[in-house]
């Protein structure tokens, strides 16, 4: 087992000081793999996108287990992500390949819970808009001690932070932008609780329209999650709350 608080430590000051999104990962990388992990993800993530991730920031390891399915879609798609909805905390997470009807089976495992083929850990990330971000590590056998998972949590929240830094160096700095009728339209209907699909709908228009424009606005308004765009248009009253 190695010495959990070095290990730790040094990661922390290998992403802290990182000027690149691969530096990060390699950091990220070689704490993970100490620990057991061989494949993580960090996203970020909103309760207001129908799937929850609103784009992968990074992303190592084979996920599909050699499926012949795209990577990306499947983890867009996963739905061990859903329970990000109903905790704040940290969860472990386990994964049989074939369920009794063929397809993979996911389950939260907790005290006296059998672990599965595929085991991870996933770690929300909160800021002022809520729910930012989204971590997961997964290996077939992976160190669950509480010391453990406690480090694991600490380095993968700062290596959230350092990559959504590198990726937008001045996003948190500068909220400036007059959102287009469009945008606007959009992000009401959003902080109504409507779902990109009923939003399509409604304004007769494609999904995919609906995703531009939300990543358009939160450009525009200088934030990196659709929660926080609200909150910065209602705050800028392009919107109304």
């Amino acid at each position: 087992m190695p010495n959990v608080p070095e290990a730790m430590f040094h990661a922390l000051a290998r992403i802290d000081s990182a000027e690149s999104v691969e530096a990060v990962g390699a950091a990220f990388k070689a704490f993970a793999n100490l620990f057991g992990y061989d494949r993580y993800i960090v996203c970020s993530a909103s309760t207001f996108t129908d799937d929850m991730i609103e784009e992968i920031y990074l992303v190592e390891g084979d996920w599909t287990d050699g499926q012949d399915v795209d990577r990306d879609t499947y983890l867009l798609h996963c739905p061990i992500t859903r329970h990000l909805l109903s905790t704040d905390h940290p969860f472990i997470w386990s994964k049989s390949h074939a369920g009794d009807d063929g397809k993979p089976k996911y389950w939260i495992v907790r005290s006296g819970c059998r672990f599965g083929e595929v085991n991870g850990i996933q770690i929300p990330v909160f800021g002022r808009s809520g729910l930012e971000g989204a971590i997961s590590l997964a290996g077939r056998t992976i160190d669950v001690h509480r010391e453990a998972i406690l480090a694991a949590r600490v380095v993968a929240e700062t290596a959230y932070w350092r990559l959504r830094h590198i990726l937008y160096p001045s996003i948190t700095e500068h909220a400036k932008g007059v959102l287009t009728p469009r945008e606007r339209e959009v992000l009401s209907l959003t902080a109504l609780g409507k779902r990109q699909s009923e939003i399509a709908v409604i304004l007769s228009v494609s999904e995919r329209t609906v995703e531009n424009t939300l990543r358009a606005a939160r450009l525009r308004l200088g934030t990196t999650t659709t929660a926080h765009a609200i909150v910065t248009a209602v705050k800028n009253r392009e919107i109304k709350a």
